[in-house]
């Protein structure tokens, strides 16, 4: 699975590298056979910090219980990051995804929207 820092984020933070490191860092402690950060990844010489993991499926009981966590952890960190960047679509996956496991919290943005009055 790979991670581009900059798809979908919206609010100008696209540029900072703190998705891919999250996530590197957190696959890192969940076993995976290989995790990788790079730089470009066809959009581009330092307009992107890529990351993503590999991992070796064997069809055993452990690497299912793995796979498990790491994919509920990626998944989730990057539908927190968006939400963060003000990704509406975002939001409503991790609303949806706290639903779906009590134990999973993630902070939701305050949207404020500004009207003519």
């Amino acid at each position: 699975m790979a991670d581009r820092e900059t798809s979908n984020i919206f609010d100008g933070s696209r540029f900072t590298a703190e998705m891919a490191i999250q996530n590197l860092i957190g696959e890192s402690f969940r076993e995976v056979t290989l995790i990788l950060i790079h730089n470009g990844g066809g959009v581009g010489w330092v307009e992107a910090i890529n990351g993503g993991f590999g991992m070796l499926l064997d069809g055993s009981d452990d690497v299912y219980r793995l796979l498990k966590s790491i994919l509920f952890w990626d998944v989730n960190n990057r539908i927190s990051r968006r939400s963060w960047a003000r990704n509406e679509g975002a939001v409503f996956a991790g609303k949806r995804a706290m639903k779906a496991e009590p134990n999973l919290k993630v902070t939701l943005p305050n949207l404020v929207y500004v009207g003519v009055f």
